[in-house]
């Protein structure tokens, strides 16, 4: 018997292996491009060795390649698509995208803040989001500063001490009707004056709370609400004015006030036609995928031979449903249709209010009420500054080109970082800072959740390339919004003392601002740049090699052909079926969270958005109205039905003398 010789045996089997390989490359010609039917013929060739073979569904009819299988097939490299595919699904899938993303409302200040705004909303969603609430809640400050029952505002419209009395009884003609409560007789003129008030009185309360607060809302955009907060108490003071300077007062205000909100502009209604038109883009994207399937694989039929790619572009494309909530937000705040209309009425406002004669500081009641203005008296917007100017309102004549750098761009706000700093008077606004950004990340990361998801389901199943790129998209907007926050230390490198106290307050800075916008602005443009070369690789087939479809090193490593009818139905079904609930988690939350956000901050947007001031004041309750057209002619009726609500715009004359004729009814009323 021959003794076993070592050397011979390693001779044996490296010959076995150099057969093995020798036979593979003789059967498989797939060269350096990764190509599905070839690997699918390599895998089923029976001289294929058997440790690159596994049946990881059980069944036997079902074979995949290991990655080790795939390696020595084909290598590492990667192919690119067929350029009509690329082309098919980029109009199928990301064209809606973009059609969404052009449809933002963008501010009037000049080409270069629209494209901040666009690449901005792109580049550092999460700080976008975060910057639109943040202006929906000052908004929201605002209006219930000027709603408070025990603030200066209220006082100033109606005065306690001169409120006409309401009569209780009918009034018939020529009888005189007593006011047990006030011990006082009114004639059947007076009762009708009162009942008139009494009508009208809830709507022109709601309407003359919204005055002050959409000054105060205009004088945000330069970051100098506050100080207009403070004016608003020196001349809302109903102690310091006599009745004549109260109504020239009332009606200069109202006067800005029309002006404001018919210079601002919500294209809301076009938005929300964007957003259901994309959402039918999407729906028609799945039902043309599936119609297009062929009932088993078929080569010969583009949409069937990758099949197993059109998930994968569906994930990249769901990774982006934020977008409509993001324009939504944006149509929501609306903005100016100018540049420079707003500042020149607040401008003309403040040289008329320092035209008017100063009360006068002989008697108590015109004496300085130093208790009165304490930012503790502030209402919900208690973080005013004791250095402020009380008496004036701010100048903007040296700042018109900053409003873009201090607030006026919805989509950045840098001042909404303050409201950590806040002291025991703002814990509500750090309340708030918190939720902006949990919402603000759980904005993006649903849509992220559902991408991966989508991935994770499409064979071969698991974490590979397409997840790892989508979840570090996020990751790449977390960092942006970090970023944010260090930009916004550079500028505030001093902490501020306590409100109130005036010491160590630093004036805004709006010249470090607008440094910090050029580095956003550079920074935004580079992450934009990166977000979309990754999305167009995707498209083209980056991810088409052996690692990415056989999801290693993070599972098994397998690839799972679609030429199996098993993994074509699968493919299948799921289209029909679990990706289309996964889409429609990820598109109905964001609307969800739109609706809630609409109902919450509903004070807020009111004031924010253009609004009609006729249908305000004037407007009459439906039944009414359907009472009133049933007394008509047909032709009335008709004409009633179809005749459009007016705008009002800035030369609208109408609207000011029916306001200016309300007016003037309180004022007599009161005498």
């Amino acid at each position: 018997m021959r003794a076993y010789d070592p050397a011979r045996a390693f001779a044996i089997q490296v010959s076995d292996r150099s057969t093995q390989k020798l036979a593979m490359t003789s059967t498989v010609r797939c060269g350096n491009q990764f190509d599905f039917d070839c690997l699918h013929r390599f895998t089923h060739d029976n001289s294929t060795p058997s440790e690159y073979i596994t049946r990881p569904y059980g069944n036997q009819n079902v074979l995949a390649l290991t990655f080790r299988g795939c390696v020595s097939a084909v290598g590492r490299a990667s192919s690119y698509y067929d350029h009509q595919d690329v082309y098919e699904r980029v109009i199928l899938w990301r064209v809606p995208l973009l059609a969404l993303w052009a449809t933002t409302t963008l501010p009037p200040f000049g080409l270069h803040t629209q494209i901040f705004t666009l690449v901005h909303l792109i580049a550092d969603p999460i700080d976008t989001v975060w910057s639109l609430l943040y202006r929906l809640d000052l908004a929201k400050r605002t209006v219930r500063w000027a709603r408070d029952k025990d603030g200066t505002p209220l006082s100033f419209i109606f005065p306690t001490e001169s409120t006409p009395a309401v009569a209780t009884n009918a009034a018939g003609p020529g009888n005189v009707q007593n006011d047990p409560a006030n011990g006082t007789q009114e004639t059947e003129r007076e009762h009708l004056i009162n009942e008139m008030l009494r009508k009208k009185k809830k709507v022109l309360l709601k309407y003359f709370h919204d005055v002050p607060a959409v000054i105060v809302t205009a004088y945000d955009e330069w970051g100098h609400g506050e100080q207009a907060i403070m004016a608003m108490h020196y001349y809302f003071n109903a102690t310091r004015w006599t009745g004549s300077q109260r109504s020239m007062m009332r009606k200069t205000c109202a006067r800005v006030a029309f002006y404001i909100a018919s210079d601002r502009v919500s294209r809301f209604l076009p938005s929300i036609a964007a957003g259901l038109v994309f959402v039918i883009q999407i729906t028609a994207g799945f039902w043309k995928t599936l119609s297009a399937t062929s009932d088993t694989y078929d080569k010969s039929n583009p949409v069937s031979a990758g099949l197993n790619r059109a998930p994968h572009n569906i994930a990249f494309g769901a990774l982006f449903f934020w977008l409509p909530f993001v324009v939504l937000m944006t149509a929501l705040i609306g903005g100016s249709q100018t540049s420079h209309m707003i500042p020149r009425v607040l401008e003309d406002f403040r040289e008329e209010l320092a035209r008017l004669p100063r009360p006068s500081t002989s008697t108590p009641e015109a004496a300085e009420p130093e208790a009165a203005e304490d930012s503790t008296q502030f209402g919900v917007r208690s973080d005013a500054r004791g250095t402020l100017e009380r008496d004036t309102f701010p100048n903007l004549s040296s700042e018109m080109g900053d409003r873009w750098t201090c607030g006026g761009l919805p989509v950045w706000q840098p001042e909404k970082f303050k409201d950590f700093s806040k002291t025991a008077q703002g814990k509500s606004h750090r309340s708030f800072a918190w939720l902006a950004i949990t919402l603000s990340f759980a904005i993006l990361a649903i849509p992220t959740g559902c991408a991966i998801a989508v991935s994770w389901l499409t064979p071969t199943e698991g974490f590979g390339c397409r997840a790892m790129t989508q979840i570090s998209f996020l990751i790449m907007w977390v960092f942006n919004a970090i970023t944010d926050w260090l930009f916004f230390l550079c500028v505030h490198t001093n902490s501020p003392s306590p409100p109130g106290t005036g010491e160590g307050e630093q004036k805004r800075p709006s010249s470090r601002y607008s440094n910090i916008y050029l580095v956003t602005f550079a920074r935004d443009f580079v992450f934009m740049g990166a977000t979309i070369g990754t999305l167009t690789s995707t498209a083209i087939g980056i991810f088409n090699k052996c690692e990415c479809w056989c999801k290693w090193p993070t599972s098994s490593g397998y690839i799972s052909f679609l030429q199996d009818d098993f993994i074509f139905q699968l493919i299948k079904h799921r289209l029909e079926l679990h990706f289309p609930i996964i889409i429609g988690c990820a598109l109905s939350s964001q609307i969800l969270i739109f609706v809630g956000i609409w109902i919450y901050f509903y004070e807020g947007h009111r004031v924010l958005k253009q609004r009609d001031m006729d249908s305000i004041l004037f407007q009459r309750s439906h039944w009414n109205k359907l009472r009133s057209i049933l007394k008509r002619s047909l032709w009335d009726k008709v004409y009633t039905f179809f005749r459009k609500t007016r705008r009002v715009n800035t030369m609208d004359i109408l609207s000011t003398d029916r306001l200016t004729s309300s007016y003037e009814m309180v004022d007599q009323a009161s005498k």
